[in-house]
């Protein structure tokens, strides 16, 4: 008969929600240890957006990445726009063949599953190459065309309905993908879940949103 060996659960009470920690074990006996195992991953959830109007700045809240190696959370006084609230946004695209995404890991609430944010398309490319993607996990639940014809002037707002995924744990992402000729801006603010597809009325009214620059290094560099 085998030995029976009883399991040594570890909860991870420090972890951060939404955070992406990996861990190591290795059994021990009065034999000795063994060695540490391959790696696994986990989280803790929340069922609210942490950080949602990314006021907190670059924490570890959101996942950002940008393949030109671009800051996509940024203060708005580093952008062309002002925030839809507050003074943080995220800035995606804005540069040529670059694939940009802020991600965050969370269980869609069953009560509020409805994926409330605020977008601002500004773009001077034609149709079918620039996209902005939200996803869940691998798959797009919606998709906007970056291009002069679907630009916004403004910030508006967006509404996903989530109910397929409530009370699921999934990985949450805004991604934009460009191509090597011409340019197109998606900014990305207030994002948040709601009880209903109902949309809000504070649509502010920008000082600051004649996106005239072509790339993030055009207007950065005049910034100087």
């Amino acid at each position: 008969m085998a030995d029976h060996h009883p399991a040594s659960p570890y909860d991870d009470t420090s972890a951060v929600a939404g955070t992406t920690y990996y861990y190591w074990v290795k059994a021990c006996n009065s034999a000795g240890c063994s060695s540490f195992s391959a790696s696994d991953s986990g989280w803790s959830l929340t069922s609210t957006i942490a950080n949602g109007n990314f006021e907190a700045g670059c924490d570890e809240s959101w996942a950002e990445y940008s393949s030109n190696g671009w800051d996509i959370i940024v203060l708005s006084s580093e952008t062309p726009v002002d925030a839809h609230s507050g003074d943080w946004l995220a800035w995606l695209g804005g540069d040529d063949d670059d694939t940009s995404y802020v991600s965050q890991n969370i269980s869609i609430p069953a009560e509020t599953p409805y994926l409330h944010y605020w977008y601002w398309i500004a773009s001077e490319d034609v149709c079918s190459y620039d996209y902005y993607r939200i996803k869940i996990d691998a798959t797009t639940v919606d998709t906007y065309d970056l291009c002069s014809d679907s630009n916004t002037d403004t910030w508006v707002e967006g509404v996903l309905n989530l109910t397929a995924y409530a009370g699921l744990p999934v990985t949450l992402k805004f991604e934009v993908t460009t191509n090597s000729t011409l340019y197109s801006n998606l900014f990305l603010d207030t994002v948040s879940f709601e009880e209903s597809a109902t949309t809000l009325l504070n649509v502010p009214t920008p000082v600051r949103g004649n996106v005239s620059v072509a790339t993030k290094a055009l207007y950065l560099n005049n910034q100087d």
